[in-house]
């Protein structure tokens, strides 16, 4: 591995990080003030947090010194978020469907949903989305 993926990776979990503190509580306070479901809180929320966060991964995590906001790299995005979205979404049904979680239970399924989320988001951020390009 080299300095830049090691450091990218670094700062992936330093944004991530973050990222998933603003996430819990939104989709927290929604299932709390909204009374919805937690599947759909924590995918409200993670629709929010996602979008804003490209940002961060365009210009700060993946950025390379010819870095530049890109139409294709913001729909990758979008597909990737959406696909991390799906497996994060998926589990937290699954386990709120085998048992309805109290507001402790609902952090415990949206925190396993945001770890399975945060593994597929990486994954494709790292060797799709933002995978140095052949010329």
């Amino acid at each position: 591995m080299s300095s830049h993926e090691g450091r990218s990776a670094l700062r992936f979990l330093v944004v991530s990080a973050a990222a998933f503190g603003v996430d819990v509580a939104l989709a927290l306070a929604g299932r709390r003030i909204f009374d919805v479901p937690v599947w759909l809180a924590a995918a409200i929320a993670y629709g929010i947090v996602s979008s804003a966060f490209y940002f961060v991964h365009e210009h700060w995590t993946f950025a390379r010194p010819n870095s530049r906001t890109s139409a294709r790299r913001m729909i990758q995005t979008v597909i990737s978020s959406a696909l991390s979205m799906v497996g994060r979404i998926g589990l937290i049904a699954l386990l709120e469907a085998w048992h309805e979680p109290g507001l402790v239970g609902a952090a415990s399924y949206i925190w396993l949903g945001a770890m399975v989320s945060l593994m597929i988001n990486y994954t494709l951020s790292r060797f799709w989305v933002f995978a140095p390009r052949q010329a």
